[in-house]
């Protein structure tokens, strides 16, 4: 019975990853002209032979037994954790969003699209009082976010 679960557990992680991946990949739009990257890219790569280190090394760093997942992260095939992200950027002194950009990149035009969705509708709003005051306070955040050159002059 113990087993039977865990074969279930692993498809069902299996299967999670690659709807994840599926919709990352989805979500980038390709403009072939313009495109750089494929779409689960990584520049792990070149920045660890740039290093010099081997993947038992940069392994090693991470804290981790085998090289295996080190390349699995430098082929794309899987998204490293937070903590492995975190660590690349450590080691590499290179932002996770530049390590990982056909990662990255898809998720920051999601986020940028429901962030503009948002903001409509905090504009739509015809709150009053102290309700007014707090979409206010949203909508300034967001324009800050769109203007950061203005923060220094604004506050």
């Amino acid at each position: 019975m113990l087993v039977v679960q865990r074969k279930f557990l692993c498809l069902d992680v299996f299967n999670s990853f690659a709807t994840l991946k599926a919709n990352v990949e989805q979500t980038l739009i390709f403009d072939k002209q313009k495109m750089t990257t494929p779409p689960m890219a990584s520049y792990l790569r070149s920045h660890r032979l740039k290093s010099g280190m081997n993947q038992q090394e940069l392994a090693e760093l991470l804290g981790i037994i085998g090289h295996h997942q080190v390349s699995i992260h430098e082929r794309a095939v899987a998204f490293p954790s937070l903590m492995a992200a975190l660590s690349y950027e450590a080691i590499f002194s290179v932002p996770v969003a530049e390590l990982f950009p056909g990662l990255y990149e898809p998720i920051r035009m999601n986020i940028e699209e429901r962030l503009s969705e948002m903001e409509k509708r905090l504009q739509d709003s015809t709150a009053k009082g102290r309700a007014a005051q707090v979409i206010a306070r949203k909508l300034e955040w967001l324009w800050l976010r769109k203007n950061p050159q203005s923060i220094d002059s604004h506050g």
